[in-house]
């Protein structure tokens, strides 16, 4: 399949009172003072710009944080970004946050990934619930939607594993029983904080975490691994 449609290069993240821009706009560009689209939608896009910062320019300590600042960190993603160009293809043989087995799951449309959205035999009451066709632009959302906030249901097709030895939890009748939520729902629900500034990058910049002060919380161990290299995988 032909690699298209660049995440780093098109135009896809909702901004708001700009229109959509791509993830070198957002770290080339300081201007931007938040980002625009449902909340949901700000939570998802905002977790991965946090990731790339993270991966790129994640600072020793607090001294390295505050010498670093927005705009050295700013320079470390576009090096990134650059670095994994190839990954972050929404299609071709390294599609971005996709993986090959999946493609053996059941096929839905695009709308039964939208709570907002009737599919099925979901009854239609308002013109907001009907299905219409996504630009590459929405697409790019849904599939990073996806990776926090998948819901639960029976739409969730169990069949197909991806962890190699893995059984999963099975009904009365011996079939898949149904899917959970995405780790940005969880089970009861999750309250999802930020600290916010007068821009994007400078928010992004706050919210870094340096090297020191995730070793001090004992909860993630080992080494990071970089969102472009997991990416297309």
């Amino acid at each position: 399949m032909e690699s298209r449609f660049n995440l780093i290069d098109e135009p896809w993240i909702p901004v708001a009172d700009y229109e959509r821009v791509s993830l070198r706009d957002i770290f080339s560009r300081s201007e931007y003072q938040s980002l625009g689209g449902n909340p949901v939608q700000k939570i998802a896009v905002f977790k991965l710009l946090l990731a790339i910062a993270q991966a790129a320019a994640t600072p020793a300590d607090e001294k390295e944080w505050r010498e670093l600042g927005a705009q050295g960190m700013a320079e470390k993603c576009l090096t990134y970004l650059d670095k994994w160009h190839d990954r972050f293809f929404l299609y071709g043989e390294k599609p971005f946050l996709q993986m090959p087995t999946i493609a053996a799951a059941r096929s839905l449309s695009f709308g039964a990934f939208l709570p907002e959205v009737s599919t099925g035999n979901t009854t239609v009451l308002t013109q907001s619930q009907v299905e219409t066709n996504l630009s590459d632009a929405d697409r790019a959302l849904i599939v990073l939607l996806q990776m926090g906030f998948a819901l639960s249901g029976k739409k969730t097709d169990n069949s197909v594993v991806l962890s190699a030895g893995y059984v999963g939890k099975r009904n009365d009748k011996g079939k898949p029983s149904t899917g959970k939520p995405g780790p940005s729902v969880a089970h009861m629900g999750l309250l999802h904080n930020f600290v916010m500034a007068k821009s994007i990058l400078d928010s992004i910049c706050l919210n870094l975490l340096s090297a020191q002060a995730i070793d001090s919380t004992g909860i993630f161990t080992g080494r990071y691994c970089p969102v472009g290299e997991y990416a297309g995988r």
